[in-house]
């Protein structure tokens, strides 16, 4: 459908009142050039044609608006900086959730609608998108720490294209600390933000920071430490001589748990308080697989042996700590026992009488079927079976 100039509609909607108005009489014609130049009808066509100017620098895929810019990618964190008719910078603020902006970067979230709004427009604005922390492979640093520092790091994952995949912890009670490798001189705000709900776990409120020295946390005040700003995260330095060595000139943030997938907006500021870089950092925390256990039974025959468990349904949240006992109750009838799964023979763990199935080996976690055969002997003299049907489900 072709589209209309704002000017013909104008002037439609103008002829049409007329009429309206004047009911069965006709007025005298207007003409359509001097009802263009009437300064009213100038104003109207004026107001609708504005629209705000995207300054240079910006992201090429923006689209500027009336009071607004649009074409901004939903999983994107942006900052904005308005320059007046002037050209004179009228400082970096951040996007909301729901399209409008703000100067405290607690606020900065994904913008779902996709536009910023609420704008001026006889104003430019320069928006940009949070850059990858890191763009190439780089190594970084991950510890856990339980009650005492330990005597090393826990071990190293790849950082790039702004995220990194971390295993998860060995103890739940202990805390979890990554290197990211951001220059401990520098000025820093961090925000933290659960990147699947878009929720902070911390809240919006600043957190204490704290350092690292001789082996202990230590909080930090204003009066002794002011080289980092924090927001919504704990942020460390190692200062000093630390205890172990390895530990100095770390710059670590405070991780959350398995099974969390995490955005760090990391914002650097020079000295006199300008935002100079906007990054982000996506940290992906392994979970245990999360399945259901089912047990159905089947035997052979009226000798075959009767295999019974605690329960016939198991809820697995951690997978290396669940196991399941098959035991042949009615053992005295039988003289000897075999045990397959999936078809192949097995060693029972013990008894050969009992067979545990320990989801700490990684065949029993695959998704599906899982076939546990328990074969006897009877005193009389023949072999008898019963199966056991293990379903995991995600």
């Amino acid at each position: 459908m072709r589209e209309l100039s704002p000017k013909i509609v104008i002037y439609a909607s103008f002829i049409s009142v007329i009429l309206i108005l004047t009911g069965a009489c006709i007025a005298e014609p207007v003409d359509l050039d001097d009802f263009l130049e009437d300064p009213i009808v100038q104003g109207i066509i004026e107001k609708g044609n504005e629209k705000v100017a995207l300054y240079s620098g910006s992201e090429s895929y923006l689209i500027a608006g009336n009071g607004k810019i649009s074409g901004l990618k939903t999983d994107k964190y942006y900052t904005i900086e308005e320059y007046n008719e002037s050209n004179v910078s009228q400082g970096i603020k951040f996007v909301k959730p729901d399209g409008t902006v703000t100067s405290n970067i607690g606020e900065v979230a994904r913008v779902p609608g996709g536009e910023i709004k609420g704008l001026n427009n006889n104003a430019a604005y320069k928006v940009n998108e949070a850059k990858p922390l890191y763009t190439t492979s780089t190594a970084l640093e991950y510890i856990e720490i339980d009650g005492s520092i330990p005597s090393s790091i826990s071990g190293s994952a790849q950082a790039a294209g702004g995220a990194i995949s971390l295993p998860k912890l060995v103890s739940q009670s202990s805390s979890y600390y990554l290197n990211t490798k951001i220059d401990a001189e520098k000025n820093y705000q961090i925000v933290m933000l659960d990147a699947s709900s878009e929720t902070r776990p911390w809240g919006t409120n600043s957190r204490t920071s704290a350092f690292m020295t001789d082996g202990t946390i230590t909080a930090i005040t204003d009066a002794s430490y002011t080289k980092y700003k924090s927001l919504d995260i704990g942020i460390y330095q190692h200062r000093g001589n630390p205890t172990p060595a390895y530990l100095e000139n770390m710059s670590l943030i405070l991780l959350r748990g398995e099974d969390t997938v995490t955005d760090y907006i990391i914002a650097e500021y020079d000295t006199n308080d300008v935002l100079v870089k906007f990054n982000v950092l996506t940290v992906s925390i392994v979970g245990s697989p999360k399945v259901t256990i089912n047990l159905n039974y089947s035997g052979s025959a009226d000798n075959s042996p009767v295999v019974v468990t605690d329960t016939d349904s198991y809820s697995q949240s951690d997978g290396d700590d669940i196991t399941i006992t098959f035991t042949v109750q009615n053992q005295t009838n039988y003289s000897d026992f075999q045990w397959y799964v999936n078809g192949i023979e097995i060693s029972p763990n013990g008894n050969n009488f009992e067979f545990i199935m320990n989801f700490s080996e990684i065949q029993y976690k695959i998704i599906g079927i899982h076939y546990i055969i328990a074969a006897a002997k009877h005193s009389n003299g023949e072999w008898y079976s019963t199966t056991v049907v293990v379903t995991v489900n995600e």
